[in-house]
């Protein structure tokens, strides 16, 4: 298996997913509830405009966030911070989310998940929190993969060539955590993501 190929492909296809964070969080046809079911795991992107002088001096309420103005200080001028962009909008974070069983409260997602980044400042979890901050989320996007897509199976595959079973819950636990990471390792770390 090569995971640079399959890094690669991950990629592609989650920039054709790119869409307005507004939209995304919408509901009926090409919003959300449409382009991401409730039941679903993956990778996500958070893709933004706003100038990194304004993100820096975006306060977070109370509750647990991803220190943004400590990152970008702290980051500035870093030759492995991710460069990957879209016209005015460049990645500042990527994540996984989604349950690996479904049970009545699960109800995180990967759409939840990142919901989550937009209005969130629950201990239990850090987010960027951004309209929570003040910031607008008319300037952020949001991109995913999502595993549970039969679309995506021809990539999930490569992944279950050794386990000979494609379980897309086993290929998510096993292997979302990795992927994650080796995209950060391909594409550059997205200044924003604290590990």
């Amino acid at each position: 298996m090569n995971f640079k190929r399959i890094i690669e492909k991950i990629h592609t296809i989650q920039k054709t997913n790119l869409v307005d964070l507004t939209d995304f969080r919408g509901r009926g046809v090409g919003k959300g509830t449409e382009l991401l079911p409730v039941k679903s795991r993956g990778l996500y992107w958070l893709w933004s405009k706003t100038p990194i002088e304004k993100l820096a001096k975006s306060l977070p309420s109370e509750g647990a966030h991803v220190p943004i103005d400590k990152l970008l200080k702290n980051r500035s001028g870093l030759s492995h911070i991710c460069k990957v962009s879209d016209g005015d909008y460049r990645v500042l974070y990527n994540g996984i989310g989604g349950y690996t069983t479904w049970t009545k409260k699960s109800v995180y997602g990967l759409r939840g998940r990142i919901n989550q980044e937009v209005n969130c400042n629950n201990i239990k979890t850090g987010t960027l929190n951004i309209a929570g901050r003040g910031l607008s989320i008319d300037e952020w996007k949001v991109s995913f993969f999502n595993f549970d897509d039969s679309e995506n199976r021809h990539i999930l595959e490569k992944l279950a060539e050794e386990e000979k079973v494609l379980d897309v819950a086993k290929l998510y636990n096993d292997y979302a955590n990795e992927l994650e990471i080796l995209w950060r390792m391909h594409y550059g770390t997205p200044i924003l993501c604290r590990h």
